[in-house]
């Protein structure tokens, strides 16, 4: 992704293992890495903190010698995907006198223009967009960065943020927080009288923890991954650590959901029988289920391009694709009847130019703007 920067000295990395049991966390790392120039020395700082991250980078500049006019690489952890041409832009920025060169990220997006992308060649469309943008100051973009090009003298002198520029053209997908999502908007699916809920591979239990606060329920947790665990444990009523096909459940529920796990199955609909045998009465399932149909992945097809991610539709831990025919078959393959099946959407842009219906094809342009599904089925009688 970085393309080669001759000025470029010394690149420093905040943290290297964001999410050490994390798959597709340590596919986010090992893209960036393998991706940044050779000729630039790398080094962990293993600190969360930019304050101590500047600290550090400091004495890893006087350490290396380096001249005042060499550029110093601040990353602040490596879940970064910077898009093409980030490093070329912000060195670009820095030659011309700006004091430090920020790149717009997933967390800052440039105000001109929000993130309208899911792929990563949306990435690079929507970084190309970007670059017809003005240069904003500094002050309009929130602290901390996660990609920041200086040089050597302002970091010894600590003055860089009276000149620091939001460089147009350079931007960065920041994947850190994939196992921290809420998911608020699958709340009001989950029936009043659930009293008891299971998430199966809900990551560090934000799911849970707003359910909780919304309708004041005991909340499971069925979690592979020891860090999302530890992390959940202050959230949740109890977390059951390991394969949920192997787990020993003790008790029965009102509710399970598997949002966006399905799909990172084998056999899904094994996991969804393995539900069933674990529900009470009247006991229900909900699922989020990514849509492959969707505009973006037809868009990168059409294109040529079908490039895995660490996270989103193309994610690297996919194994199985759905359309709603396909959602509706593993439902039925499980021995569940669909009560209700809602459709998360993302438009179709102004850009994406379809014929209209030409023989025997036919363009299901809703499906093309539904970006997953939201399900909520319950056992057949």
């Amino acid at each position: 992704m970085f393309d080669a920067c001759l000025t470029m000295r010394l690149i420093i990395i905040g943290i290297k293992d964001v999410f050490a049991d994390s798959t597709e966390l340590q596919y986010a790392s090992s893209r960036l890495l393998s991706s940044l120039p050779a000729s630039a020395t790398r080094v962990f700082a293993n600190v969360d903190d930019w304050a101590a991250l500047e600290k550090f980078a400091v004495v890893q500049v006087d350490a290396a010698g380096l001249m005042d006019g060499d550029h110093v690489l601040l990353l602040a952890h490596a879940a970064l995907m910077p898009a093409p041409g980030t490093l070329a832009a912000l060195a670009a920025a820095l030659d011309a006198g700006a004091g430090a060169a920020l790149a717009f990220d997933s967390r800052h997006p440039c105000p001109a223009l929000g993130p309208d992308y899911f792929t990563v060649r949306g990435i690079e469309r929507y970084a190309a967009s970007l670059a017809k943008c003005m240069v904003f100051p500094y002050g309009e973009n929130p602290f901390p960065p996660s990609v920041l090009m200086l040089s050597a003298g302002q970091l010894r002198r600590g003055d860089w943020r009276a000149s620091v520029v939001c460089v147009p053209g350079a931007y960065a997908h920041d994947f850190s927080s994939y196992h921290q999502g809420r998911r608020e908007e699958v709340i009001s699916l989950v029936p009043v009288a659930a009293s008891c809920v299971l998430d199966v591979g809900g990551g560090e239990g934000g799911f849970l923890e707003a359910l909780k606060a919304a309708r004041a329920c005991e909340t499971h947790l069925a979690e592979f991954s020891e860090t999302a665990c530890l992390a959940a444990s202050s959230r949740v009523d109890r977390v059951w650590p390991g394969d949920f096909m192997r787990s020993e459940f003790d008790k029965k529920f009102d509710c399970i959901t598997f949002l966006d796990v399905l799909e990172h199955t084998e056999w899904p609909a094994q996991w969804l029988v393995r539900a069933r045998q674990l529900l009470r009465t009247d006991g229900c399932v909900i699922a989020s289920i990514p849509n492959v149909g969707h505009w973006s992945v037809v868009a990168d097809l059409l294109e040529g391009r079908w490039d895995y991610a660490p996270a989103g539709i193309h994610c690297i831990t996919h194994l199985r694709f759905f359309t709603k025919v396909g959602v509706e078959q593993l439902m039925a393959e499980a021995g569940y009847e669909i009560v209700t099946i809602e459709a998360t959407r993302s438009e179709i842009p102004e850009w994406f130019n379809l014929p209209g219906d030409r023989g025997r094809l036919v363009v299901d342009r809703e499906a093309l703007a539904t970006y997953s599904f939201l399900i909520l089925a319950r056992p057949y009688q």
